[in-house]
C-alpha cells in the first residue's frame, strides 16, 4: 500500500543516512494475506500468472502508475545511490 510518497521520503531517508537504497519489488503469492488484499483492493487479478510477476513489470504498482512511472522512480533511487559514491 506504499504511495508514491511514502517511497520518495523512504528513499530520501535511507540517503540522508549516508546508506544505499535497494528497491524490491513485491509480488503477491498466491494464498498469502497480501495476495488476498492486493485482490480485494484491485490491485491483482486473482488469474494473473504468477510467473509473469518480476521486477521489470511492477505488478502491484501497475494498476496505480505507468511502467514508464515506475521506471522513472526507480531511476531516481538509483540515482540516490549514485550521489553517495561520488561523496565517497
Amino acid at each position: 500500500e506504499q504511495d508514491e510518497a511514502e517511497f520518495k521520503e523512504s528513499v530520501s531517508y535511507v540517503y540522508n543516512l549516508g546508506a544505499q537504497n535497494s528497491i524490491s519489488s513485491f509480488s503477491p503469492i498466491s494464498g498469502t494475506e497480501e495476495w488476498q488484499r492486493a485482490i480485494e483492493n484491485g490491485l491483482w487479478d486473482s488469474q494473473s500468472d504468477l510467473l509473469l510477476t518480476n521486477n521489470s513489470l511492477f505488478p502491484i504498482w501497475s494498476k496505480k502508475y505507468s511502467y514508464n512511472h515506475c521506471n522513472d522512480l526507480l531511476q531516481w533511487a538509483k540515482q540516490k545511490n549514485y550521489q553517495l559514491n561520488e561523496q565517497n
